[in-house]
């Protein structure tokens, strides 16, 4: 009898559990009831809108109705747009704590509640999860529980938002936040509604996600599945697709995706959260740079070569398995992008040209570089697999081919089968083409990206507002820049001004297009120098100092103030957290008698060429002889990076040098220490 009561209540209890718990829209609906119907009541509820009403009513109150507010209406919003919480906007109004937090302009109104107590970022959270996986009046597509565990305990940072395309060049879309347990893996296509004219083209897809991802992708949805796929987050991958957008590479010029206004894209997301005990917040950003479809000479074309999955069979033997295809292409192309594609139980994969006879030609493709294929470093990642990118573009005939091989090895239990997930296996040739005749190549190498021998070679294109004019040469000569800062075929960064510019160069009617981002500096600081040969500088905001002594960095120097007792030509460096710098006037001590000076100046002669640097320096040394010379390579910080020494020999003059291959690009000192003296000086490293 005991039990049988025990299993009735149990019974009992789980009825009632289920009898109460709420779908997602229920939880937004009582958000709404709690936090504003003190505007939007029954009488004369704010914007015509009124959340004293059935949960129904206030449902078809919101989703995929147009705002009244008619900044709004120009901008496409919904109140409720399923899938889209950027275009949502209720959402864009209570969302005052959660990034990205787009402002509001002054004709779209106030944050809300304008009265009584704001939503918690929870409660945004519940609103922007619902929104994402597509509005859906009574479904539980996600857990509330995980979202007040990340929020009230914390979890992994969501990825920063990066700056977004300029007004006019494109537009930003953020996706996510997907909460993850601790050891959980999902991965989901979301449907994006871009709203593009027929008379736009996409020249450039920016990707940032989280350093768990295994891939975020975006691809071109055929017209079909464009209308036919359903709003939100939706499990596993979809193949109504037309083209994938970008390797992260802006294009190159003269091409681009086309995208009508009857495609949406299908934004795709498969990320695993590998920490043990920490909440995942996956989130991803994409930059999109759009340009007149009239200025494109050729379309960007995709198309995935897959081997049969029917065969792509891995038994659990440990030993390394191959598998080979061959494809020959139906009609010419001009490659541009070359990348092979597995899950986890890949060990490699390489792509060699068919030759004639039918066998492997020339090797085009090795899996084992890095993931921008600038080198070879001995191993396959299948999660960063190498993308090799041709400009000039190569190009193939009618009936040429590759030939393309997959090695695996499977150390589990289990026979392993072609599938979506990350313990199911794949194996893809990823290339992107043109059709018809191959594009002259046009560039500015200076500025941005350019391609060697299949790596990208990316140069930096920050510059600081302080910086020297940049002199610019595109290829071919005789094209015509324009853009912010461009004079006489030069860039000036103080010209352009701080923020992030687009600059172009127009070769006959083929535009290749530079993204620069000119940063802050420090104003240049004024020196006083008061009678006791002390130096006086005011001080700025969030700045670090350094003086320097006739090209030598004082130690510990490091105020805006300096009390000298020596003689010698003062500078003043400052510098913003950014890294740009400012330098005062020189100020010239000559009042200081040498017989009241603490030291005298080093008789230690250096000479150090080139400056700038690229891998290798040289010391041309004076009165070292018989001496240690100890070389010690500093950051902008004073902080140790390498060291190096030598014994003088006898001789007067010494010549040394110093190598070192992977030096980032900046500042940095030298400091040459010998039996007697110590000299600093400032290097820079291209």
């Amino acid at each position: 009898m005991f039990v049988k009561r025990l299993i009735v209540a149990v019974l009992c209890l789980l009825v009632h559990q289920q009898a109460f718990a709420l779908s997602d829209f229920e939880k937004v609906y009582r958000i709404l009831q709690d936090k504003c119907v003190q505007c939007h009541g029954a009488a004369s509820p704010a914007a015509n809108l009124s959340f004293v009403a059935d949960p129904e009513t206030v449902y078809k109150h919101l989703v995929n109705v147009t705002p009244q507010n008619q900044a709004a209406q120009a901008k496409a919003y919904q109140l409720i747009y399923p899938g889209h919480a950027d275009r949502s906007f209720l959402f864009k109004k209570v969302n005052h704590l959660l990034p990205p937090i787009a402002p509001l302009s002054k004709e779209e109104g106030d944050w809300m509640p304008n009265e009584g107590e704001k939503l918690s970022n929870i409660d945004i959270e519940i609103i922007r999860q619902w929104i994402n996986y597509g509005a859906k009046w009574n479904t539980e597509d996600f857990d509330t529980k995980i979202i007040e565990d990340y929020y009230i305990d914390g979890g992994l940072e969501m990825v920063k938002q990066p700056p977004p395309p300029n007004e006019g060049e494109g537009f930003q879309i953020h996706y996510g936040p997907i909460f993850l347990a601790p050891g959980e893996e999902v991965e989901y296509y979301t449907k994006y509604e871009p709203n593009l004219s027929d008379s736009t083209a996409i020249r450039w897809v920016q990707m940032f996600d989280h350093p768990f991802s295994h891939h975020v992708l975006a691809f071109k949805l055929n017209e079909y599945a464009s209308t036919a796929t359903a709003y939100g987050h939706q499990e596993g991958f979809s193949l109504d697709i037309d083209v994938i957008l970008g390797s992260g590479v802006p294009l190159p010029p003269g091409t681009a995706y086309f995208v009508s206004s009857k495609n949406a894209l299908n934004l795709n997301y498969h990320i695993r959260n590998y920490s043990a005990t920490n909440i995942l917040a996956a989130d991803a950003y994409f930059n999109i740079y759009t340009v007149p479809k009239s200025s494109v000479k050729q379309e960007m074309k995709f198309q995935a070569i897959s081997y049969d999955p029917n065969k792509l069979i891995i038994p659990p033997t440990g030993e390394i398995i191959s598998f080979e295809g061959i494809h020959l292409f139906e009609q010419a192309i001009n490659l541009w992008l070359l990348g092979g594609h597995t899950h986890a139980l890949g060990q490699d994969f390489d792509v060699y040209l068919h030759a004639p006879n039918g066998q492997r030609g020339t090797q085009i493709y090795e899996g084992f570089y890095n993931e921008s294929y600038s080198f070879n470093q001995g191993y396959y990642a299948y999660d960063h697999a190498p993308v090799k990118l041709h400009y000039p573009f190569y190009t193939f005939n009618i009936g040429d081919g590759i030939i393309y091989e997959a090695k695996y090895l499977n150390n589990t239990n289990n026979t392993v089968r072609f599938g979506y997930r990350t313990q199911d296996e794949m194996m893809h040739v990823i290339v992107q083409y043109t059709e018809g005749e191959t594009l002259p190549i046009v560039q500015v190498p200076a500025l941005d990206d350019f391609i060697i021998d299949g790596a990208t070679v990316i140069y930096n294109n920050e510059y600081c507002a302080s910086d020297t004019p940049i002199k610019l040469q595109g290829i071919p000569e005789g094209g015509t820049f324009n853009g912010a800062g461009i004079h006489e075929n030069l860039f000036d960064p103080q010209l352009a001004g701080e923020g992030r510019h687009t600059i172009t160069y127009t070769y006959t009617d083929i535009t290749a297009y530079y993204t620069v981002e000119v940063k802050a500096a420090p104003p240049k600081p004024e020196i006083n120098q008061l009678d006791n040969n002390t130096l006086v500088a005011a001080t700025i905001p969030d700045a670090l100092y350094q003086w320097y002594r006739n090209d030598s960095l004082l130690t510990e120097a490091t105020t805006p103030n300096l009390s000298t007792s020596i003689n010698g030509d003062y500078v003043l460096a400052v510098q913003y957290e950014n890294s740009c710098t400012t330098y005062s006037d020189t100020i010239s001590i000559t009042s200081i008698p040498t017989s009241t000076s603490l030291t005298t100046e080093p008789n230690l002669n250096i000479q150090i060429y080139p400056n700038p640097i690229q891998e290798t320096l040289y010391c041309l040394l004076e009165n070292v002889a018989n001496q240690k010379i100890h070389l010690r390579l500093l950051d902008v910080n004073g902080q140790l990076i390498d060291q190096k020494m030598w014994s003088a020999s006898n001789q007067a003059q010494q010549l040394i040098d110093y190598t070192h291959t992977d030096l980032a690009s900046g500042m940095y000192f030298l400091q040459i220490q010998t039996d007697k003296q110590t000299i600093v000086k400032k290097i820079i490293w291209k």
